[in-house]
Parts: C-alpha cells; structure tokens; sequence
C-alpha cells in the first residue's frame, strides 16, 4: 500500500516537472492550430480557390506531415530539442503572417501562391514543434511513467483543439477569417515564451524519481542502468517496428476516417450542420477525457491493454454506426467512436518511444510520426473511392473491419514484438521465467 502511495507520488512529481516547458506550451499552441484548422478551407475559398482545389490545398498538410517527418527526426538528432521548437515557432509566425498578408491581398496573382507555401512552412514547423518535445519526453521520462507522460502531452493537444475551434468562432464572429490568423500568432509566441522561461527538468532528475519510485537508490551512477530498463540497442528491430507499426498505422486511419464519416453518416440521415457539430463536440469531450486514465493504464498493464479496446471499440462503434437512424442513435455512435479513439490517447508517441533504439532516437521518432501519419493520408482517398464504387456504408463497414482485425492483430503479435526488444509491453524488462 505503502509502495503505490510512493509511485503515485513520483508520477505526480514527474508529470509536474513537466507542466511549465510542455504541456502548458502544447496547450496554448494547440488552441491556436484548433481555432485555425476549420478555417483553412474557408480562408483558401476567399482567396479564389474552388471547393475541390480548397480541399486539395488543404491536404497538403497532411502529405507534407508525412514526408517531413523523417527529414525534421534526421535534423533534430544534432540539435537541441528547445532549440528546435524555438526555430519551429518563428517558422509558423512567418508563415502564419504571409498567410494573413496573402488574404488581405485577396485577388492578387501571387496571393494563393504565398498561401500555399505558408500551409507546406506550417505543416513543417509543426511537425517539429511536436517531434521535439516528443523526442524529450522519451528520452528523459523513464518507462515507469513514460505512457502516463506521452497520453498528458497527447491531451494537452486535444484539449487545446476542443478549445480552440469555440475561440476562433467567437473570434470570426467578432471580426473577420483573419483575425484566426493573429490569434494562432498569438498562442505560438505565449507558447515560445513558456519555452523560454521554464527549463527543461534534466533527464538525471528524472531517472532519479523512476529509481525513487522502484525502491531502488536514489542517487544513481550515471553509468548504472536499473534493473527494470530493457537492455540498450543500438540499432532499429525491424520486425518488431514493421509489426507494431500495422497496428498504428490502422489506427490512424481510423481516427482520420472518423473525421469524414461522423459529419457524412449524419448529413446521409438529413441532420442539421447544428446538429453533426454538436455530436462532435460531444464526442471530443469523451476523447477528452480519456486521456489520463489511458495513460494510467499502459503504465499499469501494459500498452497492449489499451492498443486493443481501443481499436476494438471504434471498430465496433463504427460496425454499429450504419445501423442508426436517429438523432438519439447517431450521437451514441459517435460517442462510442469519441470513447475509443481517446483510450488510446498517447499510444502512437509511446510505442515510438519504446521501440526507439538508444542511438538516435529522434531520427527513429521521425520515422515513426511519418508512419503514423500514413494512415491518416490514406484513409479519406479510402473513404472516397468506396464511397464512389459503392456507397457511404460500404466505406464505413471497411473502416470497423480494419479496426477489428487490427484489434486482433495486436492482441496476438505485441507481445512477440516486445520480446525481441528484451521488454514486456509495459516497456521495462522482461523477465524471463524458468521452468
């Protein structure tokens, strides 16, 4: 009793030291990205793009995340991490404000050239605002704690983009389209300033609590390597990481699936616009609220035991989502979707982090965010060419069919994965018991 009370407390101390540099900063610039993200398409609409070439500028955001990342992880590994997330801010105030200068001057030849650029600088800077700090906290945070710390980092952000859309509405409301644009300027230079002002808690401070919290010595050698931690590697697992790797990569596509087909499944049932965005909201508060007791759990029981519920569920939740045909049905489908999605808040970065080897992790970190991101790149083209062969249902029943299977494939293949790593799927050693 006397032991959980002392964990309980060394996470509770970790995750404070960490408040000040990274959450609060993730917190405040995801505001911004969140209040920003709905009117991307609408500032490109006013600029004189067409519906499909909004769209289409739009998404090159995300192709730009995917093939960014490997290139920001092979940068980072010869710099330092608040260096980096310094350089990345001034990346998305210039493009920020070309963005905003681009549509004062709306009707200007050159203006949809400079927006366009301004998304592909954005989409960089924030890949490496988020692979910064991602590369830190694994890095430093010991595996004790390390799901608890990346799924807090992961719903900071997605608390910030639940905020950020109601300020920015309240914003455009007041003024104009551009004045989203100031707002994100803003929260990125109170985000730089946190930066700035808090230091980063050292990762010997850190690994000073993990040994605290596991009854070991408090003041450990430098050269010492607790009995817990898996043993170091110096190189990629290629089979562990291409195995895991599926179960994430399925993962991905069903969250950016769940982006396009809650808002279509309820236009298809004749809802009102009012209607779909307060199911959403509804849902992203569920997500919300996930976000610790995930963390809490993969630290606990390993992360196979959130990996699985969590693609099972929005699978499931999915499956189940052609069947409704009510106001009342549609909103517990897309809470069930919201619920799963935010079991697994955190996971993606934790299982990067506990695959990463001990030699260059950010560049490995790069690579994983990348894959990651494949998923979510793929599945809206899914999402459009089923729909476009077959029809809506047809696209949101391959959807729950990849989550189930990814369910089931991660129940039986994670622990193999981790084994080879020399972990068990809580991220520390495994120990291996004799007959």
């Amino acid at each position: 009793m006397g032991s959980d009370r002392e964990y309980g407390r060394n996470v509770r101390r970790v995750l404070r030291s960490l408040i000040g540099p990274i959450y609060a900063p993730s917190f405040i610039y995801a505001i911004g990205t969140g209040a920003l993200a709905p009117m991307l398409v609408l500032a490109a609409l006013d600029l004189g793009f067409s519906e499909s070439l909004s769209s289409a500028v739009v998404g090159v955001n995300g192709l730009v995340g995917v093939i960014s990342a490997p290139i920001v992880g092979s940068i980072l590994v010869s710099r330092s991490e608040k260096a980096a997330m310094i350089a990345a801010t001034a990346m998305a105030i210039g493009a920020l404000s070309g963005m905003l200068f681009a549509l004062v001057h709306a009707g200007r030849p050159w203006a949809q050239a400079v927006y366009v650029i301004g998304i592909v600088i954005l989409a960089i800077s924030a890949n490496v605002w988020s692979l910064a700090r991602q590369s830190y906290v694994s890095q430093s945070v010991p595996p004790l704690f390390r799901a608890r710390a990346m799924a807090t980092f992961g719903g900071m952000f997605r608390l910030g983009n639940l905020v950020g859309p109601a300020i920015g509405s309240a914003v455009v409301t007041l003024w104009a389209i551009g004045a989203v644009f100031v707002l994100h300027i803003s929260t990125a230079l109170i985000a730089v300033g946190l930066i700035l002002v808090f230091a980063l808690p050292t990762p010997t401070m850190l690994d000073t609590t993990a040994s605290s919290a596991s009854g070991k010595a408090t003041d450990p050698a430098p050269t010492e390597r607790p009995d817990w931690m898996p043993p170091p590697r110096e190189s990629i697992d290629y089979p562990a990481s291409v195995t895991v790797g599926i179960s994430i990569v399925a993962l991905s596509l069903a969250r950016a699936n769940r982006n396009v087909l809650i808002p279509l499944w309820g236009n298809a049932l004749g809802m009102e616009a009012e209607t779909i965005s307060l199911t959403w909201a509804i849902a992203a508060i569920v997500d919300v609220i996930m976000f610790y007791p995930s963390g809490a759990l993969m630290d606990r029981y390993g992360r196979r035991a959130v990996l699985v519920p969590t693609l099972g569920v929005m699978g499931l939740a999915f499956a189940f989502l052609p069947f409704t045909s009510t106001p009342v049905a549609f909103v517990l489908g897309a809470c069930l979707v919201g619920f799963g999605n935010g079991f697994g808040s955190g996971i993606m970065m934790t299982t990067g982090a506990d695959l990463a080897p001990d030699h260059n992790k950010s560049k490995f970190l790069g690579y994983w965010n990348g894959v990651s991101q494949l998923g979510a790149t793929v599945g809206p083209f899914l999402v459009s060419s089923l729909t476009a062969a077959w029809s809506l249902s047809v696209a949101i029943w391959a959807t729950a069919g990849i989550g189930v299977f990814a369910a089931l494939w991660t129940l039986t293949t994670m622990p193999w994965a981790y084994a080879r790593l020399g972990m068990n799927t809580r991220g520390t050693r495994l120990i291996v018991r004799r007959k």
